[in-house]
């Protein structure tokens, strides 16, 4: 299946719901209806599936810093303030995987986000100057910040390094 293919098969309807109108309800909100609201984030949890639910420091965020491809200081926090976003972090530019998906992603219209009102973000851990490389391979039209040091990335509780595990039968 090509681009344009896929492309054509995602409409605005894909992203609003089939409504016209932005989704504006969490589908990973408490049940128990004590949602809290900070900051215009729904839920101060990122879900990790089967294991516990991760406790993000939203203070410790709002303290750190992404780059753009200019090397321009950018506030995390004024990242996702103005809008709804969709962040992605990815492992880093010179794995195929990350490339592969960010060229699946480069396929995603720019006006169906736009017209629902939400916005791709994808944040990579490298120096400002591979962004117009990584930006040309990819064919990504989306935004892209990098975080040469990680900072993000820990405050958020990601794996720095896959570590070998087996998987023990429960």
């Amino acid at each position: 299946m090509t681009s344009d293919q896929l492309s054509a098969q995602i409409t605005p309807q894909d992203i609003t719901n089939g409504t016209g109108k932005q989704i504006t309800d969490d589908p990973f909100a408490a049940t128990d209806g004590k949602s809290e609201n900070i900051n215009g984030v729904c839920s101060p949890n990122m879900s990790r599936g089967e294991r516990p639910e991760a406790d993000i420091n939203w203070p410790k965020l709002e303290t750190l810093f992404v780059y753009d491809e200019m090397g321009n200081k950018i506030k995390f926090s004024d990242v996702y303030r103005r809008q709804k976003t969709l962040i992605i972090l990815v492992r880093h530019f010179l794995d195929f995987i990350t490339k592969e998906y960010c060229e699946d992603i480069s396929i995603i219209p720019l006006e169906y986000l736009q017209n629902a009102e939400v916005r791709l973000v994808i944040i990579g851990p490298a120096p400002h100057r591979f962004i117009k490389q990584f930006r040309q391979l990819t064919g990504l039209n989306h935004t892209l910040y990098v975080d040469p040091d990680r900072e993000i990335y820990k405050a958020l509780g990601c794996t720095e390094k896959l570590v070998a595990c087996s998987l023990e039968s429960k």
